[in-house]
């Protein structure tokens, strides 16, 4: 996505957060103020992915490459229609991410997941070849203190 899909964007972001609040860090109520040149920032400082489905986007994810060398690149946001899940949507998204990581030069990809939401998330990742890292950290969402557990990959250099 570039800077002029913002729009589509904006759109996108905001259902998951409504879709899914407990599965972000997101504040729909927050993001939905953001302006034009919010989504913009945001569009620019990170890669986002769009799946679709014959002529509807079905899902979204980030590519947060802005993270300090020691700490690698993090598969962020990723969200999926209820109605395109279990479809393979989800891995599609995540294959992309990977790629583009490693194609700028990322060894390792990693992303952080909040325990207890939605158990069947990190088996999606453990079954695409991520490990659990051994490293948690307590966070408040949305005034909702929980636990997130990190998951990397190491990633094929092309």
């Amino acid at each position: 996505m570039g800077a002029d899909d913002w729009e589509l964007l904006r759109d996108l972001r905001l259902e998951a957060l409504r879709e899914s609040p407990k599965a972000f860090l997101g504040d729909p109520e927050a993001e939905g103020k953001w302006q034009e040149a919010d989504w913009r920032r945001e569009l620019e400082l990170h890669a986002w992915f769009l799946a679709t489905a014959g002529d509807k986007t079905v899902g979204i994810a980030k590519l947060n490459h802005t993270a300090p060398p020691e700490d690698g690149m993090h598969l962020e946001a990723m969200w999926v229609d209820p109605h395109a899940r279990r479809g393979g949507v989800g891995a599609r998204l995540v294959a992309a991410v990977e790629t583009t990581a490693a194609a700028m030069g990322a060894q390792r990809l990693r992303l952080w997941v909040f325990a207890g939401d939605n158990p069947k998330v990190p088996d999606f990742y453990l079954g695409l070849g991520y490990a659990a890292s051994g490293r948690t950290q307590r966070i408040d969402v949305v005034d909702r203190p929980t636990v997130e557990t990190e998951f990397q990959k190491t990633l094929a250099m092309t």
